[in-house]
């Protein structure tokens, strides 16, 4: 995937750099979020609404909820799976039990 960005010394003259990043775009609902090495990039959370709206409010939240249940779901399937299968079910428990622990609703 690659990463579009603009970079501008004045307002009418803009340069775009295509950079290839590790980033997976994920999405929930109408939330969207990138994921970099089994990490869910917090800053990215509901980056697709404006800050501080309503809409992005009521998405963060909705998030904050989402987090916790995959964390939950992840950790009873890893501790009921044996041990050849556990390995499916570490990085989905990683990631979204660490996303539920540090992600705040109101940033």
């Amino acid at each position: 995937m690659q990463l579009k960005t603009k970079l501008c010394a004045t307002t009418l003259v803009c340069a775009q750099l295509f950079i290839p990043v590790n980033l997976q775009a994920a999405s929930y609902g109408s939330a969207t979020w990138n994921e970099a090495n089994n990490r869910i990039q917090l800053k990215t959370v509901c980056a697709n609404h404006s800050y501080g709206s309503i809409n992005s409010r009521n998405c963060r939240a909705k998030v904050s909820k989402y987090f916790g249940k995959q964390c939950k779901s992840y950790k009873k399937k890893y501790s009921n799976a044996s041990t050849k299968t556990r390995t499916k079910y570490k990085n989905g428990k990683s990631k979204f039990c660490y996303a539920s622990r540090h992600f705040k609703i109101v940033n």
